[in-house]
């Protein structure tokens, strides 16, 4: 057992004479991969971060469409078996903007086409950039530089979105117009959702008015109206049922038409529902400095480099 010991004391003593009188050589390779991993660090694109707040649309906005709710398709896990389903939900319209505001401007593709809009010119350094680079706006963005940003403080009333740019991009000037030219494409596809509804409900009145004309039905049957009262307050929706609606009668129906139906001129103007998405400003940067996650990597790489040239050396001597 000492035999061991002592053979396993001269082994590290060996080494550590061999290294000790390779010092030089150790110390030479290490500064000289340290200071290639610096150089190759400083030739890379410096990049910053700027951070945004959303905040949501005031309750009010949509209080004329309160009666509408827009089907959306979400995605349950189900504990039994673990496996995924697809289902229907339908949110109220503050939610439902809400929900596609976020989904619109977490999507990649979006970032890609306002980039490429640029009427303004003020991005063309950054496309000049991109190409330079030999890589889409869509490649530059997925790689985990714009997001949102996930922290305690955030509440259910806003949202923090990040974005990490270099040297070419405003990257501020970029984020804050990107907020607002995603505010504006949700509000077009929103107020879209909202008239396929209303004009399909407009349809069922229809129907159900030459329904009420067959029947020659001018006012509501005094055994419906009480009927349609306690309906008529329910808020979640206006899909009554079908079926007796022509109960109404035809002054009624005809009155509820064009009411429907300048409600969904009305949904021609946008700036009904204009509101300013930006609680705060992306008007500060930080800049991110790559140099340090290099440093301790060309140290590391440089030490093993040399330990591996000792070796080889001790090798070829044998």
């Amino acid at each position: 057992m000492n035999k061991y010991l002592e053979e396993d004391r001269i082994d590290l003593r060996n080494l550590f004479n061999v290294l000790w009188k390779e010092k030089t050589l150790i110390l030479i390779t290490v500064i000289l991969t340290f200071l290639s991993f610096y150089l190759y660090s400083l030739s890379l694109p410096r990049q910053y971060r700027t951070e945004i707040i959303i905040q949501n649309p005031p309750r009010q906005i949509f209080y004329e469409y309160r009666n509408f709710g827009i089907p959306i398709t979400i995605r349950n896990e189900i504990d039994v078996d673990r496996t995924i389903q697809k289902e229907f939900i339908i949110l109220n319209l503050n939610e439902q903007f809400i929900h596609d505001f976020n989904l619109n401007i977490s999507s990649i593709i979006n970032l890609d086409v306002f980039l490429n809009q640029n009427k303004k010119k003020e991005f063309d350094n950054f496309q000049v950039f991109l190409k330079k680079k030999k890589i889409s706006a869509f490649e530059y963005f997925k790689s985990g530089r714009f997001g949102q940003v996930r922290n305690k403080n955030q509440t259910i009333e806003n949202f923090h979105y990040f974005l990490i740019f270099p040297d070419e991009l405003k990257g501020p000037v970029f984020l804050n117009n990107y907020v607002e030219f995603i505010k504006n494409k949700t509000l077009i596809e929103f107020t879209n959702a909202l008239k396929k509804l209303i004009s399909f409900h407009i349809l069922k009145l229809e129907h159900n008015l030459d329904l009420a004309k067959k029947i020659q039905l001018e006012v509501p049957l005094e055994m419906k109206v009480n009927h349609y009262v306690k309906y008529s307050n329910n808020n979640d929706t206006v899909n009554n049922n079908d079926k007796e609606l022509y109960f109404k009668g035809t002054k009624i129906l005809i009155d509820e038409i064009n009411y429907y139906k300048k409600m969904l001129e009305r949904l021609d103007d946008l700036s009904k529902f204009d509101y300013n998405p930006i609680l705060k400003k992306a008007d500060d940067q930080v800049f991110l400095s790559q140099n340090l996650l290099f440093l301790p990597s060309g140290f590391i790489f440089g030490f093993f480099l040399s330990l591996l040239i000792v070796f080889f050396k001790n090798i070829l001597k044998r």
